[in-house]
């Protein structure tokens, strides 16, 4: 046991790494099993989520919301940034999603995984059974609870301060702003708030409002000028269109 707490006390005075959290997890973060693009995390993949990492590594950002499209490399992006928070400033964290066996099933398939194959993460754990559960990761200096919104009880069991919430339209009514509360006892908590949108002033989209809204530009082949996403905007080349479509 004092082998551990030596341990930890030299992890606590380790300097945080300066490089930007994408950079990373680019050498740190395998994807899991699930993932078609095995391997080390490259954010070359989606590298609209750089500005959003770069986000949360900034001390003044206390919540980040980002609505975005289905297969846009949301959920990965948290496990990443779950994994450099851990790593970087272990405390307490929760990652809620929408159920309780939903919950299980994304420990044992996506966040297991990833915490046993990113060795800053790995050597954090301890050595005990009861390191890795099916709800729960305990490290030297921090732990990570994963749990389902439906379960209030839970939601509101202990004060954490690095929160991931994934697919939050999915919530039941309340569940979100009653886990926000979750960070109020860290003067340095973090909240990132991630999920497809559903309905106009529903709780992802009251959360987008409340910041500067800020929107994915993409450069103009012909002008170089960045332009936001629109539909309205898409057209179809001649050589694409074919009879009946």
């Amino acid at each position: 046991m004092n082998i551990q707490i030596e341990k930890a006390f030299k992890e606590s005075l380790k300097p945080p790494d300066r490089q930007k959290p994408w950079q990373w997890c680019e050498q740190n973060v395998k994807v899991d099993p699930t993932s078609p693009f095995q391997g080390l995390w490259k954010s070359d993949v989606s590298p609209w989520v750089r500005p959003i990492m770069e986000t949360f590594s900034d001390p003044e950002v206390r919540q980040l919301t980002i609505m975005c499209s289905a297969q846009s490399a949301k959920t990965q992006t948290l496990i990443c940034l779950m994994a450099w928070a851990l790593s970087q400033e272990p405390a307490p964290a929760m990652w809620v999603t929408s159920n309780g066996s939903e919950a299980e099933y994304f420990m044992k398939t996506r966040m297991t995984p990833t915490i046993q194959n990113c060795l800053p993460l790995a050597s954090q754990l301890l050595q005990t059974q009861y390191a890795l559960t099916t709800q729960q990761a305990n490290f030297l200096n921090a732990s990570l609870m994963v749990t389902g919104a439906v379960s209030p009880s839970k939601l509101q069991s202990k004060p954490v301060r690095w929160l991931f919430l994934d697919e939050v339209r999915n919530y039941p009514e309340g569940a979100l702003e009653m886990v926000q509360k979750r960070t109020r006892a860290y003067w340095n908590s973090k909240q990132i708030i991630v999920s497809t949108p559903d309905m106009e002033n529903d709780g992802i989209h009251r959360s987008y409002k409340e910041g500067n809204q800020q929107t994915y530009h993409y450069k103009c082949t012909k002008c170089d000028d960045l332009l936001p996403l629109m539909w309205g905007d898409m057209k179809w080349a001649d050589d694409c269109k074919q009879d009946g479509i």
